[in-house]
C-alpha cells in the first residue's frame, strides 16, 4: 500500500502474477504487465492513481475507498 511503484508489477514474456482477494491502495499503478508480462487477477479492490496498466480487469474487480475504520495495525 501507498508507494511510488505498482502494487504488483510483471514484466518481460513468460513472467506472470496471479492476484486475488487483495487490496490495492495509494499506488502509482495497482496492476501492472509490461512486455509481454500477464497479470491474472480477480477480487480485488484497487484505489491508486491509476488503477490498471496493460491489464484486464477481473470480472470481480471493484473500484474505491477500502473504508478502513481506523489508522494502525490488525491482527
Amino acid at each position: 500500500m501507498g508507494n511510488g511503484g505498482a502494487g504488483v508489477r510483471a514484466v518481460g514474456a513468460h513472467s506472470w502474477a496471479t492476484v486475488r482477494n487483495s487490496i490495492l491502495q495509494g499506488n502509482a499503478v495497482g496492476l501492472q504487465a509490461e512486455a509481454g508480462a500477464l497479470v491474472r487477477n480477480d477480487y480485488n479492490l484497487l484505489q491508486n492513481t491509476a488503477n490498471l496498466s496493460g491489464v484486464s480487469a477481473g470480472a470481480d474487480t471493484f473500484y474505491g475507498s477500502p473504508l478502513f475504520a481506523a489508522t494502525g495495525h490488525y491482527y
